[in-house]
């Protein structure tokens, strides 16, 4: 123990020096040679949820000194949120993804939901349904099956979306098949929606098995869907455009809400179709790069979780392989919007620049289609936007 203190004597403002008054390598030699148990260890030093704001950049910077230190004592492990974890060492070098380290997406090894990546459907439905079991069971509920309280929700989904298309009351959003889709491969949100599910019908351990009824099934979903929505808003932080400040969490706020109407007003546009073709998602229909605000803008929808962009998909007018951007299911309800993605809402760079820079513009005026529909006076803004808006 005498060893290792002496690493650490005299050694003031140790945090702004980590890099070079403490040898990390020198720190494990000493634990191998005064521990025998240990003379043959090699260790992991792990930082968990290491983002910002939870860790600032200059000290991420410092935590990439010792990922580059390569040797046979020790190595790095470290988990964040994406786009919050700055990748560069105090020295200003960029560290290089399979070179420096190496990245594992869990949203697209293991959450996606496809057979391509990751779980396919029927083993990540049959993993969501474990974790609820084991919550059930650990709290001593009348029965540790999830569709005893919530039923199946094999009803036919082109009803449903049918019903969403053409604004019909009883488009309720109930039943496991569906509560497990909308939340969005995050075991989170998956037991917030159920505690809501469970608390409006006031069920806990002592009540009776029984089904849900799906509309109050469905009014606790679009609670924490508009919940979820609302707290985009608080998400602290600014930036500037040309020397005006704006907040960022009102600033992504609003995007959301540009999103969720624009595939809400798509998503009405088919109700005279017999199959109705859902958008979920945004794709650039070029390569061309973004700019400085816009493509900030971006990071922070992905970082937050309101946009994923794990996926890359052929895009259908030159079968060339470009990013797309899914809009997380969680906001499903609150729009009035189905969790299928059929169809990509094709933009270019000035389109979708428009939308992260001029949200409420983009609403009005953003595609041919959006045009089109404010000819013929239809309202663009749904309620909930103007409401949202006002508060």
């Amino acid at each position: 123990m005498k060893v290792l203190d002496n690493l650490f004597n005299n050694k003031k403002d140790l945090l702004n020096h980590i890099a070079t008054e403490l040898n990390v390598l020198n720190f494990f030699q000493a634990v191998r040679s005064s521990f025998l148990e240990l003379s043959n260890t090699r260790f992991h030093l792990l930082f968990d949820d290491a983002g910002a704001p939870n860790i600032p950049s200059e000290v991420q910077c410092i935590i990439n000194d010792i990922i580059i230190s390569s040797n046979p004592l020790y190595c790095v492990k470290l988990t964040t949120e994406k786009n919050s974890y700055k990748f560069s060492s105090t020295n200003s070098k960029e560290l290089e993804n399979g070179q420096d380290f190496f990245e594992y997406d869990i949203s697209s090894t293991f959450y996606s939901g496809s057979k391509t990546f990751g779980l396919d459907n029927t083993k990540l439905e049959s993993y969501f349904r474990r974790i609820v079991s084991e919550r059930l069971s650990h709290f001593n509920y009348q029965s540790n099956d999830i569709t005893d309280y919530l039923g199946d929700g094999l009803t036919k989904f082109d009803t449903f979306v049918n019903a969403l298309a053409t604004g019909k009351r009883d488009a309720y959003y109930c039943g496991w098949s569906m509560v497990w889709k909308i939340a969005s491969g995050n075991p989170r949100n998956l037991l917030e929606l159920i505690s809501e599910i469970f608390s409006v019908d006031n069920i806990n351990e002592k009540s009776k098995v029984a089904i849900i009824s799906n509309r109050n099934q469905d009014r606790a979903i679009r609670a924490v869907s508009e919940k979820r929505l609302r707290s985009i808003a608080q998400i602290s932080g600014a930036f500037k455009i040309h020397g005006t400040q704006f907040s960022l969490g009102r600033r992504l706020f609003d995007i959301t809400l540009a999103i969720g109407s624009v595939f809400r007003i798509y998503l009405r546009a088919e109700k005279g179709k017999k199959r109705k073709a859902q958008y979920l998602a945004i794709e650039r229909n070029e390569f061309t790069a973004l700019g400085e605000h816009a493509d900030f803008l971006l990071k922070e929808m992905i970082k937050y979780g309101i946009l994923d962009d794990s996926r890359l998909d052929y895009a259908r007018d030159d079968s060339v392989k470009k990013p797309i951007y899914i809009l997380n299911k969680i906001y499903c309800p609150v729009f009035g919007l189905s969790f299928r993605r059929d169809q990509h809402l094709r933009l270019s760079k000035i389109k979708f620049e428009q939308m992260l820079l001029s949200p409420s513009s983009f609403v009005t005026e953003g595609t041919k289609r959006l045009r089109d529909e404010s000819e013929r006076g239809i309202s663009i803004q749904k309620t909930l936007f103007n409401n949202l808006n006002d508060e």
